[in-house]
């Protein structure tokens, strides 16, 4: 039977993956707790220090959290499958994102980096509302909506971006596949 390795804890996707595979084990960075007790669970650093005990080509890794997702880009680096460490990191950390897109001509949405700038320097061009996100993040967790400069000003930090609002239709990408890769 193939090994199936859920990357991250989230209630919710374990349940959910339980439909679909009749054996997995969860990976995450924490030592073993009760909240795994459901579940066989391999700490991560044990995972990736003994990859050959555990793991394959063959093996699927499937993220369902942002850490899980840096467990999985890890793995997949020492098993030698993938040489670029920051392959999967460009896909939670949205500075990283936004660059490679950049860099390949993808249309990307108008940021700033609030370590880099103030809300006075955007507020000019950017108009309101703004979006401001957590750098290292997924979907909407953490993002909120500046209606004026006072909001701005409040939701400012670092560790952020502000994105410039967009009207229109939104399509959510969640993979993207570049020459085979």
């Amino acid at each position: 039977e193939t090994p199936v390795y859920i990357c991250g804890y989230r209630p919710e996707a374990l349940k959910k993956a339980r439909k679909f595979f009749r054996n997995f084990t969860v990976v995450d960075f924490k030592n073993k707790s009760p909240r795994y007790s459901k579940y066989p669970y391999v700490c991560f650093e044990d995972l990736l220090f003994q990859s050959d005990k555990y793991l394959d080509t063959q093996s699927i890794l499937i993220p369902v959290t942002e850490k899980g997702v840096l467990i999985k880009s890890q793995l997949l680096q020492k098993m030698g499958l993938v040489e670029d460490s920051l392959f999967l990191e460009r896909f939670i950390d949205k500075t990283k994102m936004k660059e490679h897109c950049q860099t390949h001509r993808i249309p990307i949405t108008s940021y700033v980096q609030c370590d880099l700038a103030s809300p006075e320097e955007i507020e000019p061009s950017f108009g309101y509302p703004v979006y401001v996100k957590k750098i290292i993040s997924s979907g909407s967790r953490n993002q909120r909506i500046a209606y004026n400069f006072e909001e701005l000003q409040n939701y400012w930090q670092s560790g952020f971006i502000v994105e410039k609002n967009i009207e229109g239709q939104e399509f959510s990408i969640e993979s993207f596949i570049q020459n085979g890769n």
